[in-house]
Order: C-alpha cells, then sequence, then structure tokens
C-alpha cells in the first residue's frame, strides 16, 4: 500500500508565520490538501502528517473530509523525541521526522513537505515508481532550478550531482535568487544554471530504510544531544547511503513549484492555486469531492 508522508514539523523562521496552517485555496485549503488530493487520484492508500501538538488538533479539524476516504494517521514529532516529555523545541530535522514516522509505514513512500506545491506530475511520476515490477527504485523526484525560484526573496535548494539516471550527492545551497537574466547562491562562485536539477525534499523510499536510519538518528544524537541548533538532515543520510554503495534515482519532473518561504509568498502561492482551480485541475472545494 503506497503512503504519501507529509512534513508539517518545521518552523517558519523566514516565513514568520504558521505555513503549515496558512490559507491559500478559495476555500481556505492548506497547500498540503493538495497533495493529498493529488495522491489519491494517483493510487495512495495511505497518509501519514508528522507535525506537533501545537498542530495537530488543527490539522486533524481541517482534513477530517478525508477519514472515510483513505487511511489517515498524524504523528507527533517531540513525542517521538528521545528525551520526551523534554522534548528539545525545535525539531530535530527531516531525517529524524521520517524516522518518526516508521512504525506507520510498510511498503514505498513519498515525502512531501507541506508547504510546498508540487503538483500532479509528481504523483504520477510516483505512483509508476510503485508500480513498476523492478524493486528497489529508490530515489529523489528532481524540478528544474529555474522552476522553483520565489519572487519575494532568496531560496535554499539542493542542487544534484547526477550520473545519467543515478543520483551521486546533493549540495545544499542558500539565498538563491534571480537577478536580472542571472541565477545566484551564497556558495556559487559564477551563475547558476536554470536547468540543474535540484531536490526539494521529494523523496521515494522504502520502509527497509528504517534500519539504516534507525542506527544513524541514534549515532546523531549521541554527537549532538546538546546542541540546540543541530538538525539531522535527511538529504545527509541519504548521502551516507550512496556512500554506503545504495543506488538512489532521479526522477525528473518538468511542472513549476511554488511554495510558502516568505510572508510575500503567500498572495502569490494564492494567485497560483486560483488558476488552477479556474483551468480546472483542481475543484473548487477540495473537500467536496469526498462527500
Amino acid at each position: 500500500m503506497s503512503t504519501l508522508l507529509v512534513l508539517a514539523g518545521g518552523i517558519g523562521s523566514r516565513y514568520g508565520g504558521d505555513k503549515q496552517i496558512s490559507a491559500v485555496g478559495p476555500n481556505g485549503e492548506f497547500i498540503m490538501e493538495y497533495a493529498i488530493y493529488d495522491a489519491i487520484n494517483n493510487g495512495f492508500k495511505n497518509i501519514i502528517i508528522l507535525s506537533s501538538a501545537q498542530f495537530i488538533p488543527s490539522l486533524k479539524k481541517k482534513l477530517s473530509y478525508l477519514l472515510n476516504r483513505v487511511s489517515l494517521h498524524f504523528v507527533d514529532q517531540h513525542k517521538n523525541d528521545i528525551n520526551y516529555p523534554n522534548y528539545r523545541k525545535k525539531p530535530w530535522g527531516t531525517a529524524h521526522a521520517v524516522w518518526a514516522c516508521r512504525k506507520k509505514i510498510k511498503g514505498y513512500f513519498l515525502v512531501v513537505n507541506a508547504d510546498d506545491f508540487y503538483g500532479g506530475e509528481t504523483f504520477q511520476i510516483a505512483n509508476a515508481v510503485f508500480n513498476e515490477v523492478q524493486l528497489n527504485k529508490v530515489g529523489l523526484i528532481t524540478f528544474c532550478l529555474k522552476n522553483t525560484l520565489s519572487h519575494n526573496g532568496g531560496v535554499s535548494r539542493g542542487l544534484c550531482i547526477i550520473n545519467k539516471t543515478r543520483l551521486l550527492a546533493v549540495s545544499e545551497h542558500t539565498n538563491i535568487a534571480q537577478h536580472k537574466m542571472n541565477i545566484t547562491s551564497n556558495e556559487s562562485i559564477g551563475p547558476l544554471i536554470g536547468n540543474t536539477q535540484v531536490s526539494m525534499n521529494c523523496w521515494i523510499l522504502h520502509s527497509n530504510i528504517f534500519f539504516a536510519l534507525d542506527n544513524y538518528f541514534q549515532q546523531f544524537y549521541l554527537k549532538y544531544a546538546k546542541d540546540s541548533h543541530a538538525e539531522c538532515g535527511l538529504p545527509d543520510f541519504i548521502q551516507s547511503e550512496i556512500e554506503n554503495g545504495k543506488r538512489y534515482n532521479v526522477y525528473l519532473n518538468k511542472s513549476k513549484w511554488f511554495g510558502l518561504t516568505h510572508p510575500g509568498d503567500l498572495e502569490w502561492c494564492r494567485y497560483e492555486v486560483k488558476c488552477r482551480v479556474e483551468e480546472g485541475s483542481y475543484p473548487k472545494i477540495l473537500s467536496s469531492t469526498y462527500e
């Protein structure tokens, strides 16, 4: 049974608000509701939302219309802190977020961020991979860098190093922005290439990673237990897997991303959703689809 794992536990420091529950749709829909809609339309049966006690009650209420349509679960990231109830206020990072959901996932699953709009093509790609006969087709759905920029400020992206269809590494770049004809970042010496494939944290994974992920996080925790800012990132874990010989594939997505990074992105996202509703890609009221 294919699973969608939505990561909705982060703190939106640049956004200045609660991205997880920001209304972008014509009837107050959250961005993650469009991901869930696309997932269900592509055969996903299990939806897991990783968040915190601060947001889970609101999310449960908002998404109650899905209860008779799919298997819906909520996981509290803080309750999965090794020191709970003395949990760290800042979440431990995306690797820990995925690890926290290990008891709810069996088989293939797709990881997405709650505040990123990935579009239907993403879920079509994932569904095609899930249905392939060949096993262990784990990997990353990538986007063209030029399709992932914000009009309202710099963004962070993982620039991918690829050999044909194989992922070799992901290099984190911060403050990526377009200035006239050039795309730059804090880490780049010269202009970045617009067609460079980047990670939007959209991973196709299998539950057989959890043994290695458990070991990875336990080691990370032993090293950084007293560091309130250290983050155990999913790309770092996957890089360690690649270095140990595991193959991760790259699946190219040509569609355009949008999402919530800066305060000004909210109106942009509302406009983009409005356009897609008007063209018929999504219903005006998402919840009415399941009545």
